[in-house]
């Protein structure tokens, strides 16, 4: 036998059951969030402002890891990642001490929230984009910590104080649902639209072509700003 085998011993209960415990409070994370969201689609439909003939607002299931809220125009798609991983060690989290005291507590699962057109998956259009809302992080301790879009109006910097309550979980859902209804798209410039390919003719064809030949987001810049531990500047 080996004689490294105890160490491969130890790294397997120490580095791998640590990443499955923190993959089931992600897939208990991901489960809340589901929950939320069909409460919200619930009180969408039960509040008298709704008018249900203009605006579609339904859950649509994909997979175990993913499901969709279809709201107006605007899809907005969660998704857990099945992995587990650990910040770099360069990374602002590591400041802090309630990491510094456990390294244990820097890995973590996530689900990530991304806005789509709906008609970009009606359609089909596979050259369509869609944008990353928020992600939602979890760790061993079920601690949670948030990355999105700056105009999010977080306020969660301590990861330690940052227990996983359902009040939480529902204002970070909340904001990313109005940031996605809220965000408009902008037309084009005829100069970016001059040149059409056949692939993206054919592609499109008689449906109204997509994000990158017709419009974008108007939050949209090369390189979207990151709103880094949750807090609002």
């Amino acid at each position: 036998m080996s004689g490294k085998i105890p160490q491969i011993v130890e790294a397997l209960a120490d580095k791998v059951c640590l990443k499955q415990d923190v993959y089931s409070n992600t897939l208990e994370l991901f489960a809340k969030i589901k929950a939320a969201v069909k409460l919200i689609t619930a009180e969408i439909h039960a509040d008298d402002g709704y008018d249900h003939s203009k605006v579609t607002v339904e859950m649509l299931d994909v997979s175990q890891f993913e499901f969709q809220l279809k709201i107006g125009s605007d899809l907005i798609a969660f998704i857990m990642q099945t992995n587990v991983f650990a910040f770099p060690s360069s990374h602002d989290i590591f400041k802090q001490k309630y990491i510094k005291q456990n390294k244990e507590r820097a890995y973590f699962g996530q689900v990530m929230i991304y806005n789509f057109l709906a008609d970009s998956i009606k359609y089909n259009r596979v050259q369509d984009v869609g944008y990353l809302i928020e992600r939602i992080f979890v760790n061993i301790d079920n601690h949670f910590y948030v990355e999105g879009l700056s105009n999010l109006n977080y306020a969660h910097l301590d990861v330690s104080k940052n227990e996983l309550t359902d009040e939480h979980l529902r204002d970070l859902i909340d904001d990313a649902i109005l940031l996605s209804i809220n965000t408009d798209l902008v037309m084009s410039t005829f100069t970016e639209n001059f040149k059409l390919t056949i692939e993206q003719k054919q592609i499109n064809r008689s449906v109204t072509l997509g994000t990158k030949l017709g419009f974008q987001m108007s939050k949209e810049r090369k390189s979207p700003p990151i709103q880094q531990l949750g807090i609002r500047k």
